[in-house]
């Protein structure tokens, strides 16, 4: 998805001569990659370090 964004921002940018519109493709294209990009970063890191953090528990325990 991400792919599909920055492909269309470049076909944007080599298209487009209008320069004002083009400062408002990058912006929302920027606001994409926020809103729906850095969510999906941010949950996957919150389910490695959820399943981490008992693995690195129990092996505390084993070498106990």
């Amino acid at each position: 998805m991400l792919m599909r964004e920055c492909l269309l921002l470049l076909a944007c940018v080599v298209c487009n001569r209008n320069k004002k519109r083009l400062s408002c493709v990058i912006c929302k294209a920027v606001g994409v990659l926020t809103l729906h990009h850095l969510g999906s970063v941010a949950f996957g890191s919150l389910i490695i370090t959820l399943i981490k953090i008992p693995r690195y528990i129990l092996m505390y325990i084993e070498k106990k």
